[in-house]
């Protein structure tokens, strides 16, 4: 006698998508589950300070903002990694970027605005450059750009740069202007912590690299020139010579005669 095939439950068979989903499901439980005592503390008090951002009330929106803005400054003196509050904010990116666009308190949205920007650099997936848009809502002036730290001006470089050439693609002049003067906040960030090649890239990268002589100091400009005089084979007429221009210009500001003597001849 045959058996029969016992018939199987369609729960117990998963298409792809299903396993896909259940995969994710277990993931996350499993992540949450392997949480320390005190990372259990952490998710709940991002938890309870985003609860209280949905709020009506605009004091304590601020309330809420300075002891987020406290709980991520305590872990992104250094982003060798990702800040666990970053982490555990992934989730609620969306829902900060709604609160961001409904809110109406200025100084509570240019909060919110420097916060998403930090978030954006990890967990913009769509290329919006979300990390550049919010820092220009939230502001750049008077050490704004530095506030969370090097790798995060790294980051909003890289983005300057993407975001300029597009709008040069436009012929988007005004937004171009725009883009070179948050630039210009950038570059002294960098020459004051050892970045120098990052400064001149930014600045070649926006056509613009003759105005790192506007920046440098007697601490910087030998780094600078160096770099510089190293670039120019690498580059294509006329920033081959643009930038050994420059570092003579450099050069001659800071009395340095024998320096300028070879980059002279070079230049013809």
């Amino acid at each position: 006698m045959v058996q029969k095939k016992s018939s199987v439950d369609s729960e117990d068979v998963l298409n792809p998508r299903t396993a896909a989903e259940k995969i994710t499901k277990n993931k996350a439980k499993d992540e949450q589950d392997e949480l320390s005592e005190e990372d259990q503390q952490l998710v709940s008090e991002l938890e309870m300070i985003v609860e209280r951002l949905k709020e009506s009330s605009v004091d304590i929106h601020r309330s809420a903002m300075e002891n987020l803005n406290n709980v991520i400054r305590s872990t992104t003196s250094s982003m060798t990694s990702v800040p666990k509050p970053l982490k555990y904010l992934k989730g609620h990116y969306a829902t900060l970027a709604e609160l961001y666009g409904a809110w109406s308190d200025e100084r509570n949205k240019k909060a919110l605005a420097s916060i998403l920007s930090l978030l954006g650099m990890a967990y913009d997936k769509e290329g919006k450059r979300d990390c550049l848009r919010y820092r220009l809502l939230a502001g750049y002036d008077d050490g704004q750009i530095s506030e969370w730290g090097h790798e995060y001006v790294r980051h909003l470089a890289m983005e300057i740069g993407e975001e300029f050439a597009a709008k040069i693609e436009e012929e988007d002049e005004e937004s171009a202007e725009t883009l070179l003067a948050i630039a210009k906040e950038v570059v002294p960030f960098f020459l004051k912590h050892n970045a120098d090649a990052d400064a001149v890239d930014l600045l070649e990268e926006l056509g613009r690299h003759e105005l790192i002589a506007d920046y440098v100091t007697k601490e910087t400009f030998e780094r600078v020139c160096l770099y510089m005089i190293s670039c120019s084979p690498l580059l294509a007429p006329p920033a081959d010579l643009g930038f050994l221009e420059t570092a003579r210009k450099i050069y001659g500001r800071f009395g340095k005669p024998a320096q300028c003597l070879p980059l002279s001849i070079r230049l013809g």
